[in-house]
């Protein structure tokens, strides 16, 4: 495993950010995701983009 970026939606505000995927962060093969503002958050709790979601920038359903 490894490090590397990736899109997800911040649970907060429901953004789709760039973040980084930090590997064995919270254990072993358990990624921490961790957002341009420096929230980071267990994948688990994350929600990623599926392809046809790219040219959404706010996830539907999340007010911010």
């Amino acid at each position: 495993m490894s490090n590397f970026t990736s899109k997800a939606y911040h649970p907060m505000t429901g953004a789709l950010e760039t973040v980084g995927m930090l590997d064995n962060y919270f254990g072993h093969g358990e990624y921490g995701v961790k957002f341009p503002d420096g929230d980071i958050f267990r994948e688990a709790d994350v929600e990623f983009p599926v392809e046809e979601d790219d040219k959404k920038t706010v996830k539907e359903g999340v007010e911010s």
